[in-house]
């Protein structure tokens, strides 16, 4: 009896023991392990003498049943994706796939890949926001420049995070920012090199070499590049109509071909210091750029004229050299209070020439009957300086101020036919305020602000005041649906040229004038964006973009006085609207081996100045992706642009072509090659067709640029790694991953 008392209280106390060192299975925290290939997660749940084990490896759960002693029964199996992506109502933050990276030209290239929905992919190939907003990219929240993103490793991209209107000081009051979150470097860096050359039709040769060497809290980049371009078929046709009130004159410049060479080689240097949310920057560079020959010929007729028909040759070649810096720094300065400063100067010389010559075969024995000569010096000195701090009231609630000043100085001395001087002075000065709301669901930006500048124009000076403001609000329903809604009252300046009064002669009947008395014109806008997303493996964005554009500053044509010429120049005068409405989507199949994207674009243009319709534009990008390993092919295609406006001031209208391209590439992170087939079955080299219509004079011309033909594009990347990388954030989900040896990248 004794004994079996014994054992009873020994049966006791390990049920005791049990009983406090049992945790139920809904509690039990889940081992997370992170490794090079991703994050797998272990959930071991007892149930008798079975178990059930769940391994998730790059978001794809696998969960089997089995016995005690190890004899497995298999469940069937269950698919349970982890998102790559995350939608607060601050930003929105997406993780891209091994194979995007592996495969990528170079950051733009990421984007694209990723097919983030608030982007959008231009006619151009560039990315912009919704509406054609200009984006400013980061790199770890410090600035980054076109250069950055040609150079950046794409292997120690993170995650990408897209944000409108943010409050942090650091972004520089930027409107719409995408920001790369890169892996870090205790020491070492990589080196980068580019090349991208363009066959048939015209050659394009170009190399870079981008370097980063890191240690502790400095980094230091240097990029170098060269880059050569020729083309043997540039100009335009261009048949013009000239109505004086003695009579109409027609004039048709047939291009007959002609010449283009140049080169650029731009070289610079950065220094960053970063610890914690403090970094400076300073970049200093050098670019040389020259346009060798810039040379057309053809046959000019005329109708109405002087001379039924006479040859011409057009040469307007540009030399310019600059230097330039660009600082950058931002700083904590505590009790919620930041601070970012941003700063650059340029100063740029040019010397241009534009030569015209026309004269009539085998009658003026070598002399011309036209020689017409503009050789231009300018020496232009152009400088940016902006303040930006933000005070942190809550978790809720901060405030932000902002001082941001620009001035553009160019001195212009023109020789031969126009022999005088000029000099031109613009200062931009604007000081504006913020508040902003940050909730679980719901993020508010509001701006508002004054802004002041003064334009000079050889003595003649004009000064304007305007207001300018901001609405963002971003609404998160749940984690599938979202919406963006921004508002915004803004001021464009002319342009220099429009506003310098120096008469020129561009042929022998065209002059052109600008007008120093032109005004700022307003601009309101209104975007509106709602995204549905419901897995990674499909998202839907529709957008709805308008602007109504006051008192535009339009192209006017007047007969010229006392000879028979017609003057260019500009006018304010009119008011213009924009309509655009996008849908923005992507579908992935087949394990996402399979990628299709597709953006139709529909567009209401309308003007009130004299004599330009309503124009309804319509126009959409699609491509096809398959991947087969570290192998892709990818078939893209923009559709022609119908008579759409080309500008916000809507002066003229475009018709633009079909292009299209077959993709072939492949990567493994440190090599990438690509391989670009370019309008392959193009019959002819017609580019955009160009319309003006006028009460006086009217325009169609059609450019003979060899983008819209038969190209051949080749793009290869290699990068050579060293040193050691820091621990960081690799998933949305904040798994650590850590590197503590060295890598070769």
């Amino acid at each position: 009896m004794k004994a079996v008392s014994h054992l009873i209280q020994a049966l006791g106390a390990v049920s005791v023991i049990a009983l406090m060192s049992y945790t139920p299975a809904f509690a039990r925290p889940i081992d997370i392990t992170s490794t090079s290939s991703g994050i797998i997660a272990n959930d071991t749940i007892g149930r008798g003498d079975k178990k059930i084990v769940t391994d998730t490896v790059h978001g794809l759960t696998k969960k089997t049943m089995t016995n005690a002693d190890s004899a497995a029964v298999m469940l069937p199996e269950t698919t349970v994706e982890a998102k790559n992506y995350l939608h607060t109502a601050k930003k929105s933050t997406y993780t891209p796939v091994k194979r995007d990276k592996n495969v990528s030209y170079d950051a733009t290239d990421l984007l694209k890949r990723m097919n983030i929905p608030q982007l959008v992919v231009t006619p151009s190939g560039s990315l912009s926001a919704a509406g054609g907003a200009q984006v400013s990219y980061f790199i770890n929240g410090v600035p980054a420049s076109a250069d950055d993103l040609k150079g950046m490793n794409i292997s120690d991209v993170n995650k990408v995070e897209y944000l409108d209107f943010p409050e942090e000081a650091n972004f520089m009051g930027a409107e719409h920012v995408v920001n790369f979150v890169m892996r870090k470097y205790e020491f070492g860096g990589y080196t980068r090199a580019r090349l991208h050359h363009q066959y048939l039709n015209g050659y394009l040769m170009s190399e870079n070499i981008f370097s980063k060497f890191a240690y502790k809290r400095m980094t230091y980049d240097v990029m170098l590049n060269s880059s050569i371009r020729g083309d043997n078929s540039i100009g335009e046709d261009i048949e013009e109509n000239y109505r004086f009130p003695a009579g109409t004159i027609t004039r048709n410049l047939i291009n007959r071909g002609g010449k283009y060479r140049s080169n650029s080689t731009p070289v610079k240097f950065r220094a960053l210091y970063s610890h914690g949310t403090t970094y400076i920057s300073n970049t200093i560079g050098y670019q040389n750029s020259n346009v060798r020959r810039s040379f057309s010929e053809g046959i000019i007729r005329y109708d109405g004229f002087q001379s039924p028909e006479s040859a011409y040759t057009l040469d307007h070649p540009l030399k310019s050299n600059s230097v330039t810096w660009d600082g950058n720094a931002s700083f904590n300065a505590g009790r919620g209070w930041s601070m970012g400063a941003q700063g650059s100067l340029y100063h740029t010389h040019y010397n241009y020439r534009n030569s015209y010559v026309l004269s009539i075969p085998g009658e003026t024995d070598g002399n011309p009957v036209s020689d017409i000569k503009n050789f231009v010096n300018e020496n232009s000195i152009d400088g940016k300086l902006l303040f930006n701090t933000n005070k942190s009231l809550s978790n809720r609630h901060s405030i932000n101020l902002s001082a941001y000043w620009v001035i553009h100085n160019s001195k212009m001395r023109y020789l031969e036919n126009g022999n005088n001087r000029s000099v031109f002075d613009f200062n931009h000065f604007s000081i504006k305020g913020g508040y902003n709301l940050n909730l679980p669901n719901l993020y508010l930006a509001l701006t508002t602000g004054l802004a002041y500048e003064d334009s000079r124009m050889d003595g003649e000076k004009v000064n304007t005041l305007y207001p300018f403001g901001t609405v963002n609000l971003r609404y998160v329903f749940n984690p599938k649906n979202n919406m963006s809604l921004w508002m915004q009252y803004s001021t464009f300046s002319p342009n220099i040229s429009s506003m310098n009064p120096t008469l020129v002669q561009r042929n022998e009947i065209m002059y052109t004038a600008g007008n120093p008395e032109l005004k700022p014109f307003p601009r309101f806008e209104v975007t509106l964006n709602y995204m549905f997303q419901p897995s990674n493996n499909f998202n839907v964005t529709p957008s709805l973009w308008w602007n109504h554009t006051f008192n535009t500053a339009h192209s006017m044509f007047i007969p010229m006085e006392g000879k028979q010429g017609m003057l260019l120049t500009y006018e304010n005068s009119g008011h213009t609207d924009q309509l655009q409405m996008s849908v923005n989507c992507a579908l992935y199949l087949f394990n996402r081996n399979l990628v299709l994207t597709a953006r139709p674009v529909y567009e209401i243009q309308h003007t009130s100045y004299p004599g330009y319709p309503t124009k309804h534009p319509w126009y959409i990008y699609a491509t096809a992706t398959g991947y087969f390993g570290n192998f892709y092919v990818s078939g893209n295609f923009y559709s022609g642009k119908s008579a759409g406006y080309t500008s916000q001031n809507m002066t003229t209208m475009s018709d633009r072509p079909h292009t299209y391209w077959l993709d072939l590439g492949w990567g493994n992170g440190k090599v990438t090659a690509n391989m670009r087939f370019s309008n392959i079955f193009c019959n002819g080299c017609d580019g955009t067709r160009y319309l003006t219509q006028t009460p006086y004079y009217s325009q169609t011309a059609i450019s003979k640029l060899r983008s819209n033909c038969q190209r051949i594009i080749i793009n290869l990347s290699y990068t050579f790694g060293y040193g050691k990388k820091v621990n960081s954030y690799d998933e949305i989900g904040g798994a650590v991953s850590t590197s503590g040896s060295s890598v070769n990248l």
